[in-house]
């Protein structure tokens, strides 16, 4: 069961979902009526600047999961449609490339209604820093990873040949599993 948190904007403080959605951070459902505060920081907007889909790579083994969700992707889109904002999406730059490492569902929910920009927090690190870090997307937010996104994201480490190295803690920690393997 969820708790609930009262805004007056009817949207979560965190996380942009609209009234009676859940934060993908807090799980905590967001009902208008009272005061607007916040339990969590989901993001820094400071470190968030708008671009434009077609500088998003999405070609360079960087998508976690195993399937995209199409049932999402459709709700997103009927979310941003009335007018909902979403957490930004999460980008490596390389100094040439933009890999998109979090928010596969929102980028295709945005392109669905024919945005052409999305807001993005964008760190610098290689398409290989990229990759590392998509093992470990979703463990904590967003939509639930299914055992074979987890399958998939350990299966990633152990088939390069420096993480492959690693103990199965390291692995488990870096693919945001809480057991080790």
């Amino acid at each position: 069961m969820s708790k609930e948190l009262v805004t007056e904007k009817g949207i979560c403080p965190s996380c942009s979902h609209l009234e009676g959605r859940l934060c993908q951070k807090t799980m905590i459902r967001f009902k208008a009526d009272e005061s607007f505060f916040s339990e969590c920081n989901y993001f820094d907007p400071k470190e968030v600047k708008s671009l434009t889909l077609d500088q998003i790579r999405r070609d360079g083994g960087t998508q976690p999961r195993v399937a995209i969700n199409q049932t999402i992707v459709e709700e997103y889109a009927d979310d941003l449609r009335e007018g909902a904002v979403f957490p930004p999406v999460l980008l490596f730059n390389d100094g040439t490339d933009h890999w998109l490492v979090d928010g596969y569902h929102r980028v295709l929910a945005a392109e669905m209604i024919g945005l052409t920009e999305i807001a993005a927090e964008v760190r610098q690190g290689t398409r290989r820093d990229a990759v590392l870090y998509s093992c470990g997307a979703n463990a904590t937010h967003g939509l639930r990873r299914t055992n074979a996104d987890k399958r998939r994201a350990v299966l990633r480490l152990l088939e390069d040949s420096e993480w492959s190295k690693w103990s199965d803690r390291e692995i488990a920690r870096r693919c945001g599993l809480r057991t080790h393997l």
